[in-house]
């Protein structure tokens, strides 16, 4: 019988409302069916370590350290440094610390490739370059906006290229990392999303409803879109802005403030997180707005087009969206603020009849493109082809 490849999987985060970790126990999944033996460290337990109970997928937990410091626009760069020193001087014996279990569990199930599913933690990277194991590097986010690495892009550039594959979710995000990756080693595979189950739509007939879901944070501009419901509400008062996320409490009282500021009580909806999106967001609406600037692939997005919503979405070179949705074919691109994010909204309104044509054709590029099968099987590829090399 021949002997099944054994992957150990490095997670940041024991919870799952990134789109990072549900694409992580999709793809665990679906590479076990596949014949792959796969085994998880977490940093703690919660929904993630109960997903993989259920799943009968091994995991441990063995606390981790980001090795990224996050910051805010505008910040002064000392701030910056300050926090950034007494991180490192925390996560050195934090990390050194914790090294014997990652150390004794990893000799003990003896795992032929690490995978490290972000680039938030270089934990995999250290101990598969110490162990000289092959590493497999899914990156997902974009340096310089919003974090930066603690140790310095040399190190993450040394790390990166060493890794025997490198994974990235978009050819934006591959091309704004042109440096930091070696070529023939790189691979671009989209996030799976799993079909949702076709449902009665329960929206309201006499609206039109626009949504976000994710966490509400700045870069990803829910402030936009409230100001473009603005610029829209007296011409058309059957709008609406549903907002399903969780926030931090002072952004959330930002936004609170700018909704009450432009009259838009009645327009506006803050949901909060919710647990079954299609259902209480995407079935409710009629569109879908990405306004996130540096969106490296756009998980939200895809499930919008799985739910038949056209998407109107932030074009630029940095964002993964412009992969994503195809303009006046899919969805609708723009580029600018409000007012341009409006117009978009207008024709919409304007024309329901064209904006489900885009959500249906929307819907066949989502399920062709970016199905949980086809994520898998790239995936399943490229681990197959690492331990034939190693």
């Amino acid at each position: 019988m021949e002997k099944k490849i054994r992957v150990a999987f490095f997670s940041h985060d024991a919870h799952l409302k990134t789109g990072g970790n549900l694409s992580l126990l999709s793809l665990l999944e679906g590479i076990t069916k596949l014949g792959i033996a796969c085994f998880v460290f977490l940093p703690a337990e919660g929904e993630f370590s109960a997903a993989l109970t259920k799943r009968h997928i091994p995991f441990t937990v063995v606390p981790n350290f980001f090795w990224i410091t996050g910051y805010t626009e505008g910040e002064s760069n000392l701030r910056i440094k300050a926090r950034l020193l007494k991180k490192i001087f925390q996560r050195i014996p934090f990390f050194f610390k914790h090294l014997p279990k990652y150390i004794k569990v990893l000799k003990a199930w003896k795992p032929d490739i690490v995978y490290t599913n972000t680039t938030a933690i270089f934990d995999g990277a250290i101990i598969s370059f110490m162990l000289n194991k092959p590493h497999i590097w899914h990156v997902r986010e974009l340096k310089g906006f919003e974090f930066k690495y603690d140790f310095g892009n040399a190190i993450f550039r040394f790390f990166l290229k060493r890794a025997s594959a490198q994974i990235f979710v978009s050819k934006a995000l591959k091309n704004a990392l042109y440096s930091y990756y070696t070529p023939f080693k790189a691979y671009v595979v989209y996030n799976g999303i799993d079909i949702p189950k076709e449902q009665n739509d329960t929206k309201q007939q006499e609206t039109f409803t626009f949504s976000m879901v994710g966490r509400l944070q700045a870069r990803k501009k829910p402030d936009i879109a409230i100001e473009a419901v603005a610029c829209l509400k007296d011409k058309y008062p059957h709008i609406r802005l549903l907002l399903a996320g969780g926030a931090a409490e002072n952004y959330l009282t930002y936004l609170k403030n700018l909704v009450s500021k432009y009259g838009l009580g009645n327009h506006v909806i803050f949901l909060g997180e919710v647990t079954n999106p299609f259902e209480k967001v995407y079935r409710q609406s009629d569109a879908y707005l990405m306004c996130s600037v540096n969106e490296t692939f756009g998980r939200v997005t895809v499930e919008a087009m799985m739910a038949h919503l056209p998407v109107i979405g932030y074009k630029s070179k940095i964002t993964g969206t412009k992969e994503i949705v195809e303009d006046s074919v899919t969805g609708l691109l723009y580029e600018g603020g409000a007012k341009e994010l409006a117009k978009c909204m207008q024709k919409l309104i304007l024309n329901p009849m064209w904006a489900e044509d885009l959500g249906k054709k929307g819907y066949e590029r989502a399920i062709t493109n970016f199905s949980i099968d086809a994520y898998t099987k790239n995936i399943y590829n490229i681990i197959q082809k690492q331990v034939r090399l190693a």
